[in-house]
């Protein structure tokens, strides 16, 4: 879950363009307050490279439009977003596969997306961004923490306070703050909930390389 405020301009775009970037996640709400979300939809479906990247073959090395692993993968993929449109969400940009004969999604965008929905709730792993909008830092929270899973969250705003805030009370194992995908080999890295078992990197990732023995003696009194 991704948290964005309205002390954080709608022209600020470079800072949320890591939002599409790792396309093979979904990236569950990319949410802004009602005040700036409706600005910041245009912006991000006609400006980012991600979406209007630079003419060449989807799937090439480095292409911003990895293909899925595999026909089950895709109809999944392609099933999910079929559900959001169903439900009413908002398709603002894509929703269909990158020609008749391949496994390639076009980047999608939804907005009014409800937390009841099926892309709100469920694990895509497609280039799929969700957008809600709410009207308190509290309801965001909840909102937010509403969810069986709790990997990665991340904060976009201009007050440490609130970054500091909200990042204390999100129920992830990670929290980035104005940034994304922010990796560092010192840094622990897991989740809560249904993704909460155990750590990579950093030294608690040890422990799962370890095996604990007890080993208990009782001492003769004659010894």
């Amino acid at each position: 879950m991704t948290l964005g405020y309205s002390d954080f301009k709608a022209s600020d775009l470079q800072m949320l363009q890591y939002q599409l970037e790792p396309l093979q996640m979904t990236l569950k709400g990319l949410t802004q307050s009602s005040q700036v979300w409706r600005s910041l939809v245009a912006p991000i479906s006609s400006n980012h490279p991600v979406l209007n990247p630079p003419p060449s073959p989807p799937g090439l090395v480095g292409s911003a439009h990895p293909n899925h692993i595999d026909q089950q993968h895709f109809n999944k993929i392609m099933e999910l977003i079929e559900s959001g449109k169903k439900e009413s969400a908002k398709l603002e940009y894509g929703g269909g596969a990158m020609g008749e004969k391949s496994l390639f999604i076009q980047p999608t965008i939804f907005s009014k997306v409800k937390d009841s929905m099926r892309i709100a709730k469920e694990e895509i792993f497609g280039p799929v961004l969700c957008i809600f909008s709410f009207k308190s830092q509290q309801e965001a929270i909840e909102r937010a923490n509403n969810s069986r899973y709790g990997l990665v969250s991340a904060v976009f705003t201009r007050s440490m306070d609130r970054a500091l805030s909200v990042s204390g009370a999100m129920e992830t194992g990670t929290v980035w703050i104005n940034c994304y995908n922010a990796m560092h080999v010192q840094a622990p890295f897991g989740g809560y909930k249904m993704l909460g078992h155990g750590r990579e990197l950093g030294e608690y990732a040890l422990a799962e390389h370890s095996e604990v023995k007890t080993v208990t003696f009782k001492m003769n009194e004659t010894m």
